[in-house]
């Protein structure tokens, strides 16, 4: 797999990630709204892009979306449980 092809396959494992496992206002089964989060992709790899990422900070960017923007309450277990697949995924994006 080259560059380009390893890239675009982690983003759509990152679009995957944010649909099905954080899906925070229940869209996932809408198909008319399959791209609801991916404007969150950019934000999540600009974290992924400094050299001092760390989880906390993933963690932070979902809680504060699902409060500030989305109105939600805050779910600690589910930030951490995807911010734990999005570092997976990444970790396996840069070994590969």
């Amino acid at each position: 797999m080259n560059t380009e092809e390893k890239s675009d396959f982690f983003i759509q494992q990152l679009h995957h990630i944010l649909l099905n496992d954080w899906d925070p206002i229940g869209i996932s089964k809408n198909k008319d709204m399959n791209d609801e989060y991916d404007a969150y992709i950019g934000d999540l790899l600009d974290f992924l892009a400094e050299e001092n990422a760390s989880k906390a900070q993933i963690i932070e960017f979902f809680l504060y979306i699902e409060v500030e923007t989305m109105g939600l309450k805050p779910n600690n277990h589910r930030a951490t449980l995807v911010t734990d697949k999005v570092w997976q995924a990444f970790e396996d994006f840069l070994n590969e």
